[in-house]
């Protein structure tokens, strides 16, 4: 299953896309590598 999602960085600015892997993707923008 494909998931979109919005993220708001640091800066406050918000960061739109897609994964297959949800858990993958928000742990790599919590530690700053994706």
């Amino acid at each position: 299953m494909a998931y979109v999602y919005i993220l708001r960085c640091s800066d406050d600015t918000l960061y739109t896309g897609w994964t297959y892997d949800i858990d993958k993707r928000i742990a790599a923008h919590n530690n700053g590598s994706g």
